[in-house]
């Protein structure tokens, strides 16, 4: 059952076209990932399904609602986003910083239940020794599973990643993305933008291969073949495939 359902979406920067004629699917207790090049369209297309871009053609719906006729508060207590980068400016605690999560679902003073989700998420996302540690004193690493347990504890029935797994070592990429999968319900869905290929492989149900604002290649993990690879990124791949597994092996650029 469809979730999230894009229609020849469009959009420019400075007249110069960022997505063109993007259109797809989101299941219901689905991972779709979104991979590309720089400068592919992968942060602007998923700043547009938050609403944080005016479009120039195109519909999106969320669970059979015009995204264009919702409020910020009614988005944001369907959809959880995590930007590509985010800094903090102020002093808060990260208790404090994941609670803002609540706000779609609370007035000024947060209730039992919403300090109970926080500690809940914190747990879950073995952030709760760092509680009371001022954000601005955290690794590149800490600070982004911070903002991601924000977007837990928001609550979303769909949620929005702009390359989680950036400034993240190799454990707590995995721990991320094992979260995500365990997140999702048969009334949840997720859409991920990655660098890596072969975490997107492992970890997407579905997948878009984007190159210069269009949707080049669309389908399971099986699309990351090297004619698709090719020609979106420029280098030469070799596939190495066993029974357990699949791994994309970059082996050099291509003249």
């Amino acid at each position: 059952m469809v979730m999230l359902k894009a229609n020849e979406l469009e959009f420019s920067y400075d007249e110069e076209p960022t997505i063109r004629g993007v259109s797809f699917d989101l299941d219901y207790g689905n991972i779709l990932g979104v991979v590309g090049p720089n400068g592919s369209g992968k942060t602007t297309l998923i700043k547009y399904l938050n609403g944080l871009v005016n479009p120039d053609g195109g519909e999106i719906t969320i669970e059979g609602r015009n995204l264009t006729d919702l409020s910020r508060r009614e988005i944001a207590r369907s959809v959880g986003y995590v930007p590509q980068s985010e800094s903090p400016t102020f002093p808060s605690t990260v208790f404090d910083a994941v609670l803002t999560g609540r706000a779609p679902h609370s007035n000024w003073k947060p209730s039992d239940g919403d300090l109970l989700a926080v500690s809940e998420t914190l747990t879950d996302m073995g952030l709760a020794d760092l509680a009371t540690r001022d954000v601005r004193e955290l690794s590149g690493g800490q600070l982004r599973k911070v903002l991601i347990a924000r977007a837990f504890a928001q609550e979303p029935n769909l949620l929005l990643l702009d390359e989680p797994m950036a400034s993240l070592d190799l454990r707590h990429q995995l721990e991320v993305l094992n979260s995500v999968e365990g997140w999702l319900t048969e009334e949840r869905a997720a859409l991920i933008t990655f660098h890596d290929l072969n975490l997107a492989g492992k970890y997407c149900d579905k997948l878009l291969v984007m190159k210069n604002g269009k949707i080049f290649a669309r389908g399971g993990p099986e699309v990351l073949a090297s004619e698709t690879i090719e020609p979106v990124y420029g280098v030469e791949v070799e596939i190495n495939e066993n029974p357990r597994s699949r791994w994309i092996e970059p082996t050099k650029p291509l003249t």
